[in-house]
């Protein structure tokens, strides 16, 4: 019983071991994950220390002396130039970041687009009408019931969206909700209104 009791014992303590490590481990990916959000935006302070670093590396020697900078010792340089590299090639990386971000988002955004742009087509002439019909409309709102299949398919497929909660009377039943076209939609209508005639 007393042996029973024992490893007992260091169940549990492997347990509460495992509980503490993993709680750990939680705690070290959220601050990665923080360390590497600040990284990917561009401070005011690495800026501040980058422009300082090289004022003091670059300035004509008689600029520094009216600031009783020109007898630097070269340790304290050396120190200041390692600091200057490090922050610049941080600063690089994260303009780097930054452009490559924007570039594969405008690249995802188009792709999405052009997708959404070949499923319209494909659409059949009642589902193309009722979008035709909405975006032609007053404000580019009408009615619909919410129920309707073609609605959902319209709905699921980004093409038109809600403008207010659907209100449901017993199985089955449900009241006509106001819906709209998506932003890209109406982005689209502007720029080619011939392709909704």
């Amino acid at each position: 019983m007393g042996k029973g009791l024992c490893n007992n014992k260091k169940l549990q303590y492997t347990k509460r071991k495992g509980v503490q490590s993993m709680g750990v481990e939680i705690n070290m990916d959220a601050t990665l994950d923080r360390l590497f959000a600040g990284f990917k935006k561009l401070s005011p302070l690495l800026v501040g220390i980058g422009v300082t670093t090289g004022l003091i590396l670059f300035l004509p020697k008689n600029i520094l002396a009216k600031m009783a900078l020109e007898n630097i010792p070269d340790k304290i340089k050396m120190i200041i130039g390692i600091v200057f590299i490090v922050s610049i090639a941080v600063i690089v990386s994260i303009i780097f970041f930054q452009l490559f971000s924007c570039v594969g988002n405008a690249l995802k955004k188009r792709r999405w687009l052009a997708q959404k742009k070949l499923l319209y087509l494909r659409l059949s002439p009642e589902q193309r009408g009722i979008l035709i019909e909405l975006l032609h409309s007053d404000g580019m709102t009408e009615w619909f019931d919410p129920t309707a299949g073609i609605i959902n398919h319209l709905e699921s497929n980004d093409f038109i969206t809600k403008t207010q909660p659907a209100m449901f009377f017993g199985i089955g039943g449900a009241a006509p909700v106001a819906y709209a076209p998506q932003a890209w939609l109406i982005d689209w209508y502007n720029e080619e209104p011939q392709m909704f005639t």
